[in-house]
């Protein structure tokens, strides 16, 4: 309710009103047409993860996709975005994309690198419901002796092959 011309408020005011919104409404929707008709290029990785967190995982997921550095040229920046793109698909539950993914990489890892790839690969295949495939995958990790004698990562695999049978 908005004052009149006598001072007092009155219903006449929320033409007014009705004009200022509509005028925002137009402004609003006139910045988004600009902000997505440019083309959306994020800088670092720190900016897609925020982008992610914002809530945009699936156009996060995209830039890190194709921004990511080449593996050759920068093998621990590559991870470091492999770690943010597989993140991403989890926290968004695309365990069928994710595991696709993983699955994907190229044969040639560094242990460590695929060490962590079958990991996330057994864990996708456990909230797939697939605990065949994932026992078999975390039997293979569990009796290479990859770890070194890190506890840790066993003791994740055995979890993983116990969440494997619900």
């Amino acid at each position: 309710v908005w004052p009149n011309k006598s001072g007092c408020c009155a219903r006449r005011g929320t033409r007014f009103f009705r004009w200022r919104l509509s005028g925002l409404a137009a402004s609003a929707g006139l910045f988004w047409l600009a902000l997505l008709s440019a083309p959306l290029q994020a800088e670092t990785l720190d900016q897609i993860q925020s982008l992610a967190a914002a809530g945009a995982p699936q156009l996060a997921a995209q830039l890190l996709q194709k921004q990511q550095p080449a593996r050759k040229e920068d093998p621990d920046g590559w991870f470091r975005w492999q770690k943010a793109l597989v993140q991403i698909l989890a926290d968004r539950a695309s365990w069928v994309e994710l595991y696709n993914h993983l699955d994907a990489l190229p044969p040639d890892l560094s242990p460590s690198v695929a060490i962590w790839s079958q990991t996330w690969r057994a864990r996708a295949l456990v909230e797939l419901n697939r605990g065949e495939e994932a026992r078999a995958l975390l039997r293979q990790l569990l009796w290479s002796g990859t770890t070194n004698g890190n506890s840790k990562q066993t003791a994740e695999w055995r979890r993983l092959v116990i969440q494997s049978y619900r």
